[in-house]
């Protein structure tokens, strides 16, 4: 697999002061313990794109869950594991939260299904990745400290605006990807690259995402929705049909499309006004979408994707007051 690997120093110094010295102190536990680690995903491709993500992704080649134990140790940090997926989520002292996982590959017994994970190099960690733009590493070590590897062109693609898959398998292996695809496009104003809009459509036009449980359609579903402007996102999703795997008889009628295109600016209103109350963006553009489905619809909706008491209740309360 050809590799490209630039200077990428002058992007870990974009990081505020104290991530940037936690890195190099991690860097050099992973020399002391002969481990190859790297800084990789979103928190990459946001430092290209010159955009604050602090969420440190981090990946050892070698053994993650012990380098991790390691650094929860010497920090004194919170560890949660998930040994299942090789990987560990530790909360330092001043709140920063970093994951940790061994470089894997993943293979799927099925369509939808979750991964089985097993260790291997960093080029077959990456390759696993769901798109060029967040299939980037920084490497973290001292003698190759700052060194970028990008063996599927994910600069290019942030230059051309576009997102790319890394396989034609990729939306049948996890069709999450589907959904999230949208997403990206839409946070980045990029475009689907047009192999990757074809796999997407064909992957579309199958019932593979009936296979997704609830919990992880409705996870996909929610985070979509705290983007800025999830309008266009859901639109896409309503021109490929893919609402019907909330329910077969959701429309996105022109009444909801309307009520889109109003809701960011009630919003920016209601944050100014009252900026000390939090509201969840995330569940009103929710109500949005279920607003002409009627209570049959929503409450199926609801059990099929396992929603929260809460959830549940305040979309109760929502029919009641707004039809």
């Amino acid at each position: 697999m050809h590799e490209v690997m630039r200077d990428a120093v002058h992007l870990l110094s974009q990081l505020p002061r104290n991530t940037f010295g936690l890195l190099r102190d991690l860097g050099r536990m992973a020399d002391e313990h002969e481990v190859g680690l790297y800084l990789v995903g979103g928190v990459v491709r946001d430092l290209l794109l010159k955009r604050s993500n602090w969420d440190l992704d981090l990946t050892v080649e070698g053994d993650g869950i012990a380098f991790a134990r390691l650094v929860a140790t010497r920090y004194g940090a919170g560890l949660a594991l998930f040994e299942r997926f090789a990987t560990a989520r530790l909360t330092m002292s001043h709140k920063t939260k970093v994951d940790i996982a061994t470089t894997r590959r993943e293979s799927y017994a099925d369509p939808a299904a979750l991964p089985e994970v097993r260790p291997a190099r960093l080029e077959e960690d990456l390759f696993r990745r769901d798109f060029t733009i967040n299939a980037m590493a920084i490497q973290l070590n001292r003698e190759r400290w700052g060194c970028l590897h990008d063996p599927h062109g994910g600069q290019k693609d942030l230059k051309a605006k576009f997102v790319r898959v890394l396989h034609a398998k990729s939306f049948v292996d996890d069709p999450t990807r589907m959904f999230r695809a949208f997403r990206f496009a839409e946070r980045f104003g990029f475009r689907l690259e047009p192999t990757t809009h074809r796999l997407l459509r064909q992957a579309a036009e199958t019932d593979i995402l009936a296979q997704l449980s609830g919990p992880r359609l409705a996870n996909e579903i929610f985070m979509l929705l705290r983007e800025r402007h999830p309008e266009r996102a859901l639109a896409a999703l309503a021109r490929l049909h893919l609402l019907r795997f909330l329910h077969p008889r959701l429309a996105y009628s022109r009444h909801v499309r309307r009520l889109m295109t109003v809701l960011p600016r009630a919003l920016g209103w209601w944050e100014r006004q009252c900026p000390r109350d939090s509201i969840d963006r995330s569940l009103v553009w929710f109500m949005a979408l279920l607003e002409d489905a009627g209570s049959t619809i929503s409450a199926a909706i609801a059990e099929r994707l396992q929603l929260s008491t809460l959830q549940v209740r305040t979309l109760e309360w929502a029919g009641t007051h707004t039809r």
